[in-house]
């Protein structure tokens, strides 16, 4: 069981009460989660030594008209190469989105892997193509993703076609002292043309004071630090 309470300047949102629950059946795994908004969630997920398979659903609630459809297929291909493909598809009131994903994952040793990325992204207002590269290590408590993503934009613009590159530094780095803490930092940086760098820095805690409890708390860092 979780509340959650949104305190943005843009939400007028009342707090939600939220259920969630899991079972496991041998390679299989069922997630649900049901909010008094409306708010629905549904996931089910096959691990296996060769192949991952998931497929969700969710639904933002009886206000909004927001559904979301997602799968994800991986193949372990030699080793711990992995090869995998994700689709998603997304309605907001009149908008429509679809996003296509392909990767691939390179083990480097024991500690470091590394991903390369190409995605699709369709909707009302754009179509996108983005490559990126991403690297993650691990060394005792500490947890890092490094990842750069580059990508050109198509927009309709009143008869017109506007084109355009963006790119976007992304990084996370977590400790992990124990099972009863972590702590997560993360950062992001986009470029685009039509204006100038935006930057965001998230830190997120979550502490386990018994074993079936959990508490998480996000929340952005201050502006001095988001510049």
């Amino acid at each position: 069981i979780a509340v959650y309470v949104d305190r943005t300047a843009f939400s007028q949102s009342q707090p939600r009460l939220v259920y969630r629950d899991r079972l496991r059946l041998g390679p299989m795994q069922f997630d649900g989660e049901v909010a008094t908004d409306g708010g629905q969630f549904y996931r089910s997920r096959l691990a296996a030594s060769r192949v991952d398979l998931e497929g969700s659903w969710r639904s933002l609630g009886a206000q909004t008209a927001a559904r979301d459809q997602a799968a994800h297929a991986g193949v372990r291909v030699w080793r711990d190469v992995w090869v995998s493909g994700s689709w998603q598809r997304s309605a907001r009131d009149l908008n429509r989105s679809e996003w296509r994903s392909l990767a691939v994952r390179v083990p480097l040793g024991r500690s470091f892997a590394v991903t390369l990325e190409r995605t699709f992204l369709r909707s009302n207002r754009s179509t996108d193509v983005v490559w990126a590269t991403g690297i993650a290590g691990r060394g005792g408590p500490i947890t890092f993703y490094q990842r750069y993503q580059f990508g050109h934009a198509d927009m309709p613009d009143a008869g017109s076609l506007s084109s355009f590159d963006r790119h976007q530094l992304q990084a996370m780095a977590a400790y992990t002292p124990g099972p009863r803490l972590n702590v997560t930092l993360q950062s992001a940086t986009q470029w685009a043309p039509s204006s100038g760098p935006q930057h965001w820095l998230e830190m997120e805690a979550r502490i386990r004071p018994a074993r079936r409890t959990t508490l998480q708390i996000a929340s952005p860092m201050p502006q001095s630090f988001d510049s």
